[in-house]
C-alpha cells in the first residue's frame, strides 16, 4: 500500500512521490489528514534549509534525516489507534512535539524544552501527506460542530496560548502586539479573550484589516502605537507586549512600547542578530523573556476550546485551501512581497481543485 505524501530533500526540492503507508510503532495511531498550515518555518525551510531538518546525519532520536515529510499545523480523523479503539473516527490535533520523556523538563513536563526533542514535519514525518502517524497518548479531540478549516488553526492558536500565559494576569492590562500576521493576530486574540486592552502595531494596511475584532486599536509604525497607548492608559505605556514579528527592527519598537517594569514576550524569528536598547531594558527594568514551544494538554487542550467557543476566529486569516501539487509555488509566493495569511493544504485535493 502507498500514499501521496510530499517530501523535502533540499531547499527549494519539494517532491510529490507516492510513499509506502508508514507501519504503526505501539503506542502510536494513524491519522488521515484533512488540512495543513502552512507556516513560516516551512517557508523558511524551503528556502534556507536544512535549519532543523536533519540532513548530513540522522536524528538521535527519531533516527531520521531527509527526505522527510513537513507540516506540523495538522488536523485529521484517527483511522487506526490500536492502543484505544474509541479514537477511530474522530477528528483530532495529533501533538507533533515529542520530548524524550526522560530529562530534568520532560519530567517536569515541559517536553518542548528537551535537548533531544523529535518536531513531527522537522526530525520525523509530518503531515503534508494523505496519512500521518503519531503518538495515540497525546492526541487532543476536536469538538463536533468545529470545521476543518478553523480546527486546523489549534496548533498556531497553541503557540499564542503559551505566549499570553507567560505573561500573567492580564485583566485590566494593557497589551500591545507588534506584527500582525497569523500568530500576532491569535495573540490579540488570545489577550483580549484574557481581558487586556490591545494594541497591534503593523505596516501593513491589509494584516491591519484582518483584525477581527473591533475593540482593537491599530498603528502603523512604533510612534503611532506609542501615542495610542498612552492615551489609553493614561500616560503610561503596555504593560506587556508581545514581539510576533521576527524582525530587529520590531524588536527595538516592543521594547520601547513597554512600560517601567513591563514585560516583554519575544515570539518572533529572525536570522539576523539584533541590537537591544540596553539602557530601556536595564534603566526600566524590563522583564524579556522568549516563548515557542507548546504542551499538548495544557495549550493545544486550551487552544481547542477557544476555537470551539469561538473566543478565536481565524475564519478571516485564511487565504487559499490548495492540493500538494501546489505547496512549492505557494511557498515562494509567500517568501515574496503577498497579500497572503494562513495558506492551508488538503491532501485529498486533487490537481485543478482549487477554491
Amino acid at each position: 500500500m502507498t500514499l501521496r505524501a510530499l517530501r523535502w530533500y533540499a531547499a527549494h526540492d519539494l517532491r510529490l512521490e507516492q510513499v509506502p503507508t508508514p507501519e504503526l510503532k505501539p503506542g502510536q495511531a494513524r491519522v488521515r489528514v484533512e488540512r495543513v498550515g502552512l507556516c513560516g518555518t516551512d517557508i523558511e525551510e524551503y528556502l534556507h534549509g536544512p535549519l532543523d531538518i536533519p540532513m548530513a546525519r540522522p536524528h538521535p532520536r527519531s533516527g531520521r534525516s531527509a527526505p522527510l515529510v513537513p507540516g506540523h499545523e495538522v488536523v485529521g480523523v484517527v483511522v487506526e489507534c490500536p492502543d484505544d479503539l474509541t479514537w477511530v473516527g474522530r477528528r483530532v490535533i495529533p501533538d507533533v512535539v515529542n520530548g524524550c520523556g526522560r530529562c530534568w523538563w520532560c519530567l517536569r513536563h515541559e517536553e518542548g524544552l528537551c535537548p533531544d526533542l523529535v518536531v513531527l514535519g522537522m526530525h520525523d514525518d509530518g503531515g503534508l501527506a494523505e496519512q500521518m502517524v503519531c503518538r495515540s497518548d497525546t492526541l487532543v479531540a476536536v469538538p463536533e460542530g468545529v470545521p476543518v478549516d478553523v480546527a486546523v488553526f489549534a496548533e498556531p492558536t497553541s503557540v499564542a496560548v503559551r505566549g499570553v500565559a507567560k505573561a500573567g494576569d492580564l485583566r485590566g492590562a494593557t497589551v500591545a502586539v507588534v506584527g500582525a500576521g497569523v500568530i500576532g493576530n491569535l495573540v490579540g486574540q488570545v489577550a483580549l479573550a484574557a481581558g487586556a486592552q490591545v494594541v497591534v502595531q503593523d505596516p501593513h494596511q491589509t494584516r491591519r484589516e484582518r483584525l477581527p475584532w473591533p475593540a482593537v486599536a491599530a498603528a502603523a509604525d512604533g510612534a503611532a502605537a506609542a501615542d495610542l497607548i498612552l492615551d489609553i492608559n493614561g500616560g503610561r505605556l503596555a504593560d506587556v507586549v508581545f514581539e510576533c514579528a521576527g524582525r530587529p527592527q520590531a524588536l527595538h519598537d516592543a521594547i520601547t512600547l513597554a512600560r517601567r517594569g513591563g514585560t516583554v514576550v519575544l515570539m518572533g524569528l529572525s536570522a539576523e542578530e539584533p541590537t537591544i536598547p540596553w539602557r530601556e531594558v536595564v534603566l526600566g527594568e524590563k522583564r524579556l523573556m522568549g516563548s515557542a514551544a507548546h504542551i499538548w494538554d495544557v495549550d493545544v487542550a486550551s487552544a481547542v476550546r477557544m476555537l470551539a467557543n469561538r473566543h478565536v476566529d481565524p475564519r478571516p486569516l485564511v487565504s487559499r485551501v490548495i492540493g500538494l501539487e501546489e505547496v512549492a509555488g505557494v511557498l515562494e509566493e509567500l517568501a515574496r512581497p503577498n497579500e497572503l495569511a494562513k495558506v492551508l493544504v488538503d491532501p485529498s485535493r486533487m490537481e485543478g481543485a482549487r477554491r
